[in-house]
């Protein structure tokens, strides 16, 4: 009897074991040590294949901008990038170009602009108001376009960024968007160029405190009296002026009051060499002076210059399109203790003598000198390659002949040529 109890007990345990261990193999195992390789490389085929998805992205991306460049560059115009690789300027508005509505709409697909320049009139105002979605625009210029007051209200508030503005003969601009433009928070200078601008526009931009640089040329609604409101912008750096009817001696008496005025343009203005005389001689102008562009002015000669001599500070120097002959050079140069330090020298289309040429080895700083369209000869030439201290030089359009340039390829100081 005993037997045959141990012998049932024995049976219950085995039967008993049998059941766990089925039990334990058939229950899944939940831990890592668990998972089957094919399981493993699920994660990873994901990524792989998701890294694939973004690159084709990217690739289809760069094929689009490739695309949008190339519209751009037939106009033809040209792109900016950042250091990144990524567009940051396209400008339609090289030479004399004028871009479709079609290259327009297409160039606005870059998202992340900062600046753009746009030159056309047969865009359309649909086409214009796009440019509102460029929210990270930092400088805006429209030449020749059809924009009207009702573009500008949908365009510039949303601009915030906005810190220059050029419009540049957009005639359905009137004095009623003003206001708007000079509410942008950033904006720091203000171009109107052939603008149909009246004093009651200018009265809306001289109450601005944030412009410090302004550009009025060829405003020809504006008369002489209304540029007397500038004085209310003592915040001001740079102006240019510009008009035979506009720019006279009395315009000279205002610009003379702004305290901190560094920067000036006075084109195709009647100016006398005493109206001259005395705006150089003024505290504002002989102190703080450092930039002066003078064009066109056709009462002004050699003689009329020689008072550039009370602006202490003036550093760069453009005359253009006047008849000079240089001889202000030489009477610059006659008191070297009085003789401004220029750095930058421009004379555009001068009557340049080998005397005025002569006196340039006076000025000691010059580091620039930009004779385009001025005719030079062999003696000229012979006189400026003995200047020692030039660094840049444009010759475009001087007429020179292989003897003439490799006279000046002798100047070793030169790093930069611009012969054409």
């Amino acid at each position: 009897m005993r037997n045959y109890r141990f012998v049932f007990i024995v049976l219950f345990f085995v039967f008993l074991t049998g059941c766990t261990n089925e039990r334990v193999e058939t229950l899944p195992d939940s831990s890592p040590s668990a998972i089957s390789p094919q399981e493993k490389q699920l994660p990873e085929q994901k990524q792989r294949q998701k890294q694939q998805d973004n690159n084709i992205v990217a690739q289809t991306s760069e094929v689009a901008v490739a695309d949008i460049v190339r519209q751009i560059e037939a106009v033809p115009g040209e792109v900016g990038r950042a250091g990144n690789g990524t567009i940051i300027s396209v400008d339609l508005a090289k030479g004399r170009s004028s871009v479709s509505d079609e290259v327009l709409r297409t160039s606005l697909q870059l998202p992340q602009l900062k600046k753009l320049r746009v030159a056309g009139g047969t865009i359309t105002s649909e086409t214009l108001q796009l440019i509102a979605k460029q929210t990270n625009l930092e400088e805006l210029y429209l030449q020749d376009a059809p924009i009207c007051d009702t573009d500008i209200a949908v365009i510039i508030p949303q601009l915030s960024k906005l810190r220059r503005l050029t419009l540049r003969g957009c005639n359905n601009v009137t004095d009623s968007s003003v206001e708007t433009i000079v509410s942008l928070p950033n904006l720091r200078s203000l171009v109107f160029i052939k603008m149909n601008l009246t004093r009651q526009g200018l009265e809306k931009i001289v109450e601005s405190k944030k412009i410090t640089a302004l550009d009025l040329r060829q405003c020809s609604q504006l008369m002489q009296k209304d540029y007397s409101l500038l004085i209310k912008m003592s915040q001001l750096t740079d102006l240019k002026i510009a008009g035979f009817s506009l720019v006279d001696d009395s315009v000279l008496e205002t610009v003379s009051q702004l305290p901190k005025l560094n920067g000036l343009t006075l084109e195709d203005a009647m100016i006398s060499p005493e109206g001259f005389a005395k705006m150089t001689a003024s505290p504002t102008i002989s102190e703080k002076l450092t930039l002066l562009v003078l064009a066109r002015n056709t009462t002004l000669f050699d003689a009329g210059l020689e008072s550039l001599k009370n602006i202490r500070r003036l550093k760069r120097l453009s005359i253009n399109d006047m008849m000079i002959t240089g001889e202000f050079l030489v009477l610059l140069a006659a008191e070297e203790s009085k003789r401004p330090k220029l750095e930058i020298l421009s004379l555009e289309k001068s009557l340049l003598t080998p005397e005025g040429a002569a006196a340039l080895k006076h000025f000691k700083e010059l580091k620039s000198l930009n004779l385009t369209g001025t005719v030079l000869s062999q003696e000229l030439v012979e006189i400026i390659a003995t200047l020692e201290t030039l660094e840049t030089v444009n010759f475009t359009d001087c007429q020179l002949d292989n003897k003439m340039i490799e006279t000046l390829r002798s100047m070793k100081s030169v790093k930069t040529w611009i012969l054409k």
